[in-house]
């Protein structure tokens, strides 16, 4: 869904190369054996890689205490597609670890699959969510739907869940300012006039639970192929402790890639696009 909103290499012209991974079986040491990597921040309230940050302006918003929440469940369907995208996750702010479990439904078969990010630089994913070379849009995806979502709050409720008592109604229209959203490796737009409606329930302390319905018209060069965008965003967001991923969590059976800027050569030149490199397994020691 997100890549209808979404363009990709959008981090500037950095270069980093990537050196040979030795073989790893933890959280622990895949970190202890990368010999030169690209340290990223890829958590809920820096998600936004610093040549956005720089360029964007209103439509990226300001920080709101939707962002504090550090554990989410969000599935997304539109009318126009068959099947829904769902996925529950963690972040941990300190670390830059994420956890997230992802489910998708294509009308006819379900999928599952795990993604770790292990400190903001290693990428690990379970079962067939990826495709070859594009990886790191199995992560891209839920972190921008995430981040949409707590925009969309932070727009409508400023002031955070404090302003949810019991049931809060939604029915709001921005007509001047979209929202701007985006990782290290993909952003998302989301023009004006935009219009979201639903309700937002607390289920707790700390427990909100949420169905946004998203309209908007998304712009493309040409006036006549500009389309109407519509999509539900059903989800909960609460907090929790602790959500570190374990350093010694067992990494066989995962399939490790390295999160950086690659240099990229073909037939129109030279490309950098921050992407995820593949794991070259070797011998250790």
């Amino acid at each position: 869904m997100y890549k209808e909103v979404t363009a990709k290499g959008s981090t500037g012209r950095v270069c980093a190369d990537w050196t040979g991974f030795a073989m790893v079986n933890t959280v622990k040491a895949a970190l202890s054996v990368i010999v030169y990597i690209l340290v990223i921040c890829l958590c809920h309230e820096t998600i936004h890689a610093a040549s956005e940050k720089e360029r964007c302006d209103d439509p990226c918003g300001k920080s709101t205490p939707w962002n504090e929440f550090n554990v989410f469940e969000l599935k997304v369907t539109m009318p126009q597609k068959t099947g829904y995208e769902s996925w529950h996750g963690r972040f941990d702010k300190e670390s830059s670890d994420i956890q997230i479990d992802v489910e998708t439904f294509d009308g006819q078969r379900t999928t599952h699959g795990k993604i770790l990010l292990v400190g903001g630089r290693v990428m690990a994913t379970q079962g067939p969510i990826t495709e070859p070379g594009y990886e790191i849009d199995a992560l891209d995806a839920p972190v921008l739907e995430q981040r949409l979502v707590t925009s969309l709050l932070g727009r409508v409720l400023p002031d955070g869940p404090t302003r949810v008592e019991a049931v809060r109604t939604i029915d709001f229209t921005d007509e001047k300012t979209g929202i701007q959203f985006a990782t290290p490796s993909a952003q998302g737009f989301i023009p004006a006039p935009w219009h979201v409606t639903g309700e937002v329930k607390l289920a707790g302390p700390d427990d909100i639970k949420y169905q946004l319905t998203l309209t908007a018209t998304i712009k493309q060069q040409s006036p006549a192929s500009s389309q109407g965008y519509v999509a539900t965003f059903t989800g909960r967001l609460s907090k929790e402790a602790s959500v570190k991923i374990d350093d010694a969590l067992p990494l066989e059976g995962w399939n490790l890639f390295g999160l950086g800027v690659q240099k990229r050569k073909g037939s129109g030149g030279t490309t950098f696009d921050y992407s995820a490199a593949p794991a070259i397994v070797q011998d250790c020691c």
